[in-house]
């Protein structure tokens, strides 16, 4: 299938999870990339301008247009003009609260999809699903959790002389208990890694930690931490995700779950006690995420969804 992509090039992004996902999506398909970062962008020229220009040069023409992250949807004038099958991904569609206006304030996000009118949606969570649908009364939104790639997120068979790794974004209105894990794990008498790292050193780090704890937002999302972590066979403690369970992972097979800090900091003694217990989950968890939620099989869903849904409707 020959596809326009419209996002900016996030090569160098703190998180690299959403690059290589649409990297993937490249080697699955032909894709060419349009946006801030990438050669021939210009905020000037619109997609039916763009694609006329390509035209002129003799390309081909393309079979869908996707875009990604319902805030970049703007910056593409004209998407709506341009008579090509479309495709969305949402990420982070969540309703406002008292202490939080949201991750992707509703009325804006809902402005831009209303405008452009996608054939299909795609959200990474349950909830963002039905809101979309209630919101925007659009039939065609489905279920796509995150993914990973499992050729960079690997087991490298390093030491792992880190006992705990809690590494990540300390917001404390968006993420209130990651501080607190994070003083709980440095006031323990264990080796343990909370600084912020990413991309190849983060993926380092997992590989020399026995175990990662995980907190996740206030609107108890899974996230890319699921699959990241488990990707590197190393064992996941973490607060319970909404669609964790949608998406396959079981407790105690995969993952631990822990319900408060003292249910952590016991959880964290027992595993780092019973090492072949704590390596046994890790291992499973690992071979779930591979054959389950890799971007290789993440992207074949995403297309074999927009085959049925899109053209053999």
């Amino acid at each position: 299938m020959r596809i326009l992509l419209l996002n900016p090039n996030q090569s160098n992004r703190f998180n690299w999870g959403h690059h290589l996902f649409k990297t993937e999506i490249g080697r699955q398909h032909e894709v060419t990339y349009y946006g801030q970062g990438y050669p021939g962008f210009s905020k000037e020229l619109s997609i039916p301008k763009y694609i006329k220009k390509r035209k002129k040069k003799g390309k081909p023409d393309f079979d869908l247009i996707m875009t990604y992250e319902s805030k970049w949807v703007r910056e593409f004038q004209g998407v709506e003009d341009v008579d090509i099958p479309k495709a969305h991904i949402v990420i982070d569609y969540a309703k406002p609260r008292k202490d939080f206006k949201g991750f992707s304030v509703w009325p804006n996000v809902d402005k831009h999809l209303l405008k452009i009118k996608p054939d299909i949606i795609f959200a990474r969570t349950i909830r963002d699903v039905e809101d979309l649908k209630r919101n925007l009364n659009f039939k065609k939104v489905f279920f796509l959790p995150f993914s990973v790639d499992t050729r960079i997120y690997r087991d490298m068979h390093l030491t792992r002389n880190i006992d705990a790794m809690a590494s990540f974004t300390i917001r404390k209105h968006i993420y209130p208990l990651r501080h607190k894990i994070q003083a709980l794990i440095n006031g323990m008498p264990i080796h343990s890694f909370t600084n912020r790292v990413t991309n190849q050193h983060y993926i380092n780090k997992l590989n020399q930690s026995k175990m990662f704890i995980n907190s996740g937002s206030v609107y108890k999302r899974l996230t890319m931490k699921f699959t990241e972590v488990l990707s590197c066979r190393t064992f996941l403690l973490t607060e319970e995700a909404e669609d964790m369970r949608a998406a396959g992972f079981q407790n105690g097979a995969h993952l631990v779950v822990f319900e408060d800090l003292q249910d952590l900091k016991r959880k964290m003694k027992y595993y780092l006690k019973n090492e072949k217990k704590r390596q046994a989950i890790a291992k499973t968890g690992m071979k779930f995420v591979i054959s389950n939620h890799s971007n290789v099989v993440r992207v074949r869903q995403l297309f074999k969804k927009i085959k049925e849904e899109v053209f053999d409707d």
